[in-house]
């Protein structure tokens, strides 16, 4: 009986931290096909100049680090949205089973 209700405590507090967390959103795409899961990041990736002028590759390499750190910060923060999404429904799943076994007694 005591490891029931540790369990249904440390679920409701864990549902509180991902409740919280769900209210953001992804920043880049998630996709699906079949049974595999693809992100692509909402970036700007800049485009390859056409010629060497020196402004332009200094200009491309200065977008290019900025590209990069846009998809860094993209990944990491979906990368905690999935964790509290998949948090939460697993939190679900467990509140509903709890509420299930209590309802038997």
């Amino acid at each position: 009986m005591r490891n029931l209700a540790y369990a249904f405590g440390l679920a409701l507090a864990v549902s509180a931290t991902a409740a919280l967390a769900s209210s953001f959103s992804a920043e880049g795409d998630f996709s699906t096909f079949g049974s595999s899961l693809d992100w692509e990041p909402n970036c700007n990736k800049p485009t390859r100049p056409y010629g060497r002028d020196q402004y332009a590759v200094d200009r491309y390499f200065d977008e290019a680090k900025r590209y990069v750190a846009c998809v860094n910060d993209q990944a990491k923060e979906d990368a905690e949205y999935a964790v509290a999404q998949i948090r939460e429904g697993r939190d679900d799943a467990i509140e509903e089973m709890l509420s299930e076994a209590r309802s038997l007694r």
